[in-house]
């Protein structure tokens, strides 16, 4: 059994030294030449015949760090254990000076970790939380049918573009190989500047273009509405570094408010006249904005939750692991700009992980498919069920769909349990107000 010491470095930063004897990694050592022995073939012998002095001498001091490292592992996960310590980040290796490994004399190993442990804390009590209610009123149903009677309507092939057009563009990422023409009516594009960025191209012409920008952050728009990806493929893209090159432009005569676009707009709801697509587009803006205001609701629970949950972090061992786990070398200017979203992530995933674990939020097998299930039956209703179980089969076996799910379930068990402790006043606003409220809270 290692020997460990532990000592404190700081707020929440621990070091903790373990020290292995030789009487317990060397017959960990001696075992794993042993075994090797009987795999490797050499020059000159039978496979398994290699004499064990030339084992030792070519794979000694490698077999015997790979199984002093193991043990060093083993042994501070034991500890951690043992001492339920919750600690952030992974634990980082620390330099031990004054020692090296020799297979012929070996002795007493000591190897040294500092961790970042999670602070204790209670959740706050909620005051001035607000959620917004949208009255689908006549001005919202005359703009939502608009955009129906234009997206359903006729076109024509136009030399340049504008806000009332839609434009064939090819969209490309050459960082993932991905490619794919898409057909966008200008006037859903969210950020102003992107509009015009759009409507000033020519055919045939290629510009790069922040799609993520272009849609204010709506992800879910953006995959479903724009690229209609699943979020495996989306994860893999960098919206915000896309090609985009303008192949057609089409003018849009506006369709007539009759029963065909009815049924174009709700197949299958028996929609028959104007009273009826009213009613039923109310229907549906009521279920989308009231989407848009549970965002908009979570994203000012998490907000209030950060700001006023009261702990503190140690920042010094942060800042070590960030640049331990980083892909490329991190600046100090990059560290500086950086580092206060990196504490806002991580205070919001520690007050989450209470909640879901304080309050048993596991997420079950059966949960899981019935609401990929509930999702597919409400996007796909008209197709065969044994299509859509199919279909769910897929999407629970693709590794990344299924992460997304969880999480997705996780969030609406959070955001219910927060509901339920803020009590949020409910408040009407505009059409206007609404969307200004709600657009970068996505």
């Amino acid at each position: 059994m290692a020997t460990i010491n532990r000592t404190n470095l700081g707020l929440l930063h621990d070091r903790v030294e373990l020290t292995i004897t030789t009487t317990e990694f060397m017959p960990r050592v001696e075992a794993g030449l042993k075994k090797l022995s009987k795999q490797v073939a050499m020059p000159g012998f039978r496979p398994g015949k290699t004499p064990a002095s030339f084992i030792k001498s070519k794979y000694g001091l490698e077999v015997m760090a790979d199984e002093i490292g193991k043990m060093a592992n083993e042994e501070l996960d034991k500890f951690i254990r043992e001492n339920n310590i919750h600690f952030l980040g992974n634990p980082l290796a620390l330099p031990v000076t004054g020692q090296s490994l020799d297979i012929n004399a070996p002795a007493d190993y000591t190897m040294a970790f500092e961790i970042g442990i999670q602070p204790e804390f209670q959740l706050p009590t909620f005051s001035g939380i607000e959620e917004l209610e949208l009255t689908v009123d006549a001005e919202v149903l005359d703009k939502e049918i608009g955009y129906e009677q234009t997206r359903h309507g006729k076109s024509e092939p136009a030399e340049s573009a504008e806000e009332n057009d839609v434009v064939s563009v090819q969209i490309e990422n050459a960082a993932s190989n991905f490619s794919k023409t898409v057909n966008i009516l200008v006037s859903t594009i969210k950020s102003e500047a992107a509009r015009k960025q759009i409507i000033a191209m020519k055919k045939d012409e290629s510009i790069a273009f922040d799609l993520a920008a272009a849609y204010e952050g709506d992800k879910e728009f953006i995959l479903h509405r724009v690229l209609n990806i699943d979020h495996a493929t989306g994860d893999a893209l960098d919206m915000s570094a896309m090609n985009v090159t303008l192949k057609q432009i089409y003018r849009l005569e506006k369709a007539e408010l009759n029963a065909e676009l009815f049924e174009k707009v709700f197949p299958g709801r028996g929609v028959v006249d104007i009273d009826g697509f009213k009613s039923a587009m109310k229907e549906e803006l009521q279920k989308v904005y009231a989407k848009e205001g549970e965002r908009k609701l979570f994203h000012d629970l998490q907000d209030y939750l950060v700001k006023n949950t009261t702990f503190e972090l140690p920042e010094t061992f942060l800042r070590r692991w960030l640049k331990s786990v980083a892909k490329t070398d991190i600046s100090d200017e990059q560290m500086e700009r950086e580092f206060p979203l990196v504490m806002n992530d991580t205070r919001w995933t520690l007050i989450k992980n209470k909640i879901v674990t304080d309050n048993n939020m596991q997420v079950q097998e059966k949960d899981l498919h019935d609401e990929v299930m509930g999702y597919l039956q409400e996007s796909y209703g008209e197709m065969e069920p044994t299509f859509l179980h199919d279909l769910c089969h897929r999407i629970l076996a693709n590794e990344k769909e299924r992460e997304y799910m969880v999480d997705n379930m996780i969030n609406k068990r959070v955001m219910e349990f927060l509901r339920g402790l803020a009590n949020p006043t409910k408040r009407q606003v505009s059409l206007k107000e609404f969307e200004s409220l709600t657009a970068h809270t996505h």
